[in-house]
């Protein structure tokens, strides 16, 4: 087995960490004896089923086509003795850090690639679970051949590729007297093939804000289609959310997939201890690999951000000029009219904010006030061996740069308060604030109810 150290989360750039084996099996859980471990096992069985589409939860319209997706998800029983371990020491967890960090997904989804007979397994850091590659055996069924498997340890991900012949159905990891069992998933690239896509992963974020988002990106930049993670949302289901995406004009195609794991637990301050937080760099290469492959760009931005550009370029356009464009992003303060809606809700909506915060003069982006960036990419132009993050994507060297000619907008008064309160509404300070023009005018150009 050959390995090449990859960097730690938190360190820069790097070489992936790969691992050459014979034969890796999907770990199938313990065999259990006696009543409340037979209770377990059910329940875990259970759950797993959950995470699975059935045929009948996909709808097609008569004039745009939208799909739920489903994953095929690798999980620990809890009465194997299976569980990650977070890096993290425990004077800089957060009270609530054991509840948020997610100790029992392997892998999110096993899919087959969408150009060859390679599985694809994407999951969470494996951390002290990585001795369970040490002697492991990775068997394709229903062929029953032992496969050859490269694994990637990267930043809060690991990938795994599994060399299985065609027809591969299921795939069986076996190690250290566990084996964990994995349906393989079709690619489902042909829903996206030469679109310009939307993707975000949300929870609880108003229906409302989502279709304006959607929105401003067709009528600005040209979207054509929209990936949404939806992140175990309570206030509405899934399928509703799928019918309302369903009503926008003018976009091809609409998925949403749901994701019932957990987010994880934040890091402290912008550069430190940034080591749990799995599930949206997982969402990303999921995204990535298995949906958007041979999408022709594909946006990665939030809910409550809106990208502008210079002359009122498109973010799309560019990114397939370029492969990729990174950009830094500015905040809208929470100053904003009451507005209600059709319902009679006082829900405020991307259109009610016209201010933004006043910048420090600086040459580089880092020496001023500007919000972490966001970036839109061409897919297939992106390396192999690069991976991508929601601020930058790693190992490549392309995603260092930063393009001036756009830039996004974060609307602190669209939030759900999932990290911390931003609801407090903010007073017009002309020492802090301005009025943004660029907003204004990209605004006028979006059909908001349509």
């Amino acid at each position: 087995m050959r390995r090449i150290r990859c960097p730690l989360p938190g360190e820069q750039g790097g070489p992936a960490r790969s691992h050459h084996g014979q034969s890796v099996h999907t770990i199938l859980p313990f065999r259990f004896h006696g009543k409340e471990s037979l209770l377990n096992a059910t329940d875990h069985q259970r759950r797993l089923d959950s995470y699975r589409n059935p045929q009948d939860r996909t709808t097609r319209s008569h004039d745009m086509n939208r799909k739920i997706f489903g994953l095929s998800p690798i999980l620990l029983d809890p009465t194997s003795g299976l569980r990650r371990e977070s890096p993290r020491a425990p004077e800089f967890r957060q009270p609530d850090f054991d509840e948020r960090f997610d100790s029992e997904t392997l892998f999110y989804d096993v899919f087959r690639h969408p150009d060859r007979s390679t599985i694809m397994m994407i999951g969470p850091s494996l951390y002290n679970l990585a001795s369970l590659f040490d002697d492991i055996e990775i068997r394709a069924f229903p062929s029953g051949s032992v496969c050859r498997f490269r694994r990637y340890d990267l930043d809060r991900l690991t990938r795994v590729e599994v060399d299985a012949p065609a027809g591969t159905s299921e795939i069986v990891l076996r190690a250290n007297k566990h084996e964990l069992h994995g349906k393989v998933s079709p690619p489902e690239t042909a829903d996206y093939k030469s679109l310009r896509v939307l993707y975000a992963i949300s929870k609880n974020n108003d229906i409302t804000w989502i279709c304006d988002w959607a929105r401003f990106n067709r009528d600005v930049h040209g979207a054509q289609a929209l990936l949404i993670y939806d992140n175990q949302s309570t206030d509405y289901r899934v399928d509703e959310l799928l019918h309302q995406l369903g009503k926008i004009d003018g976009l091809a195609f609409v998925g949403v997939v749901p994701l019932p794991f957990r987010f994880g637990p934040p890091g402290l301050g912008l550069r430190k201890s940034w080591d749990s937080n799995f599930l949206q760099i997982g969402s990303l290469e999921l995204a990535r690999w298995r949906f958007l492959l041979d999408a022709r760009s594909f946006l990665n931005t939030d809910i409550d951000e809106l990208v502008l550009g210079r002359d009122g370029a498109s973010v799309f356009e560019a990114a397939e000029r370029s492969g990729l464009v990174r950009f830094y992003g500015k905040w809208v303060p929470n100053i904003r009219d009451d507005t209600v809606d059709q319902t009679g809700r006082n829900v405020p909506r991307h259109a009610n904010f016209s201010h933004v915060e006043t910048m420090r003069a600086s040459r580089w982006p880092l020496l001023r006030d500007f919000c972490q960036p966001k970036w839109a990419v061409a897919p297939r132009r992106v390396p192999a061996k690069a991976h991508m993050t929601h601020h930058r994507i790693k190992s490549w060297w392309r995603s260092r740069l930063w393009n001036p000619n756009f830039s996004f907008r974060h609307f602190r008064g669209l939030s759900t308060g999932w990290k911390y309160d931003r609801g407090q509404r903010e007073t017009f300070d002309p020492q802090r604030h301005s009025l943004d023009g660029a907003m204004k005018e990209a605004f006028a150009r979006v059909r908001w109810n349509e």
